[in-house]
């Protein structure tokens, strides 16, 4: 998605309820290199400017502090979405807790193990062998 379905949704009169989860980074790309490489690479995202997307596509908008937010925010948004306006709600999240992504396939690389296949493993699964090079 890019945002501007919500200039069709607003121009259509579409009731929709547009979420956006947000956390300034890609979360679950960051944690499967943090983890076993014990760094980050090109996953922060700089600000975005949620309201502003709202504004500038007519769609209404729905900010969602915390926990305490949400029946609130969601009865609103819907509030408004019945009315035919689209509604963008900006959930902010939090995810410096591993995910059950990361504590199921991806582990800390040990000394004896350096590859990143060996980074990524389903519990249980048989490895595929590895190419002959000659």
């Amino acid at each position: 998605m890019t945002g501007l379905e919500l200039a069709t949704a607003t121009a259509n009169r579409l009731g929709v309820v547009v979420f956006v989860f947000g956390d300034g980074e890609l979360a679950q790309i960051s944690q499967a290199q943090e983890i076993p490489y014990n760094r980050k690479t090109c996953t922060v995202l700089g600000p975005l400017d949620v309201a502003g997307v709202a504004q500038a596509t007519g769609a209404a908008f729905v900010r969602l502090h915390g926990d305490g937010d949400i029946e609130r925010g969601l009865e609103d948004a819907f509030a408004v979405a019945s009315t035919g306006r689209p509604v963008l709600v900006d959930v902010a999240v939090d995810y410096t807790k591993r995910t059950r992504f990361t504590d199921g396939i991806v582990r800390p690389i040990s000394r004896a193990s350096t590859s990143h296949q060996d980074a990524l493993h389903r519990p249980g699964a048989v490895a595929a062998p590895q190419p002959r090079v000659s």
